[in-house]
């Protein structure tokens, strides 16, 4: 922008003096008229950036809810009780204290999962 030139017509307006040349006239119009589209471009650009944001937040929010799932997943295949059998019944003793029965165990938990847990968290879906 030509400082010098501004400068002198704020002098002039200043001073009272309100004939302006020409040229100062149409200057002063371009001017005005670059700084708009600057200002223009400027709005553009700070909501194409807001735009960004927004989504970037979103795609970071569902990777919070991503890994949060496949720990989830991981927690539960982590979980020692998860592969230990379960007891179902306990040995029987008759009255002279010999054994009728043997304890019955259940498969562990990670048995009838057979990966399910696994393949849920991995195609979005909760336990």
């Amino acid at each position: 922008m030509d400082k010098v030139r501004l400068k002198r017509i704020r002098n002039d307006v200043k001073g009272g003096w309100t004939d302006f040349h020409e040229d100062d006239m149409n200057w002063l119009l371009s001017t005005v008229e670059e700084q708009q589209k600057e200002i223009e471009e400027l709005d553009r650009v700070t909501l194409s950036m807001e735009e960004c944001l927004v989504k970037n937040g979103r795609v970071i929010m569902g990777k919070e809810d991503e890994n949060a799932r496949l720990r989830e997943a991981l927690e539960f295949y982590a979980d020692e009780e998860t592969h230990e059998q379960m007891l179902i019944n306990e040995a029987s003793y008759n009255a002279d204290g010999i054994c009728i029965s043997n304890d019955e165990y259940a498969p562990p938990v990670i048995y009838f999962d057979k990966g399910k847990t696994a393949r849920q968290a991995l195609a979005g879906e909760s336990k």
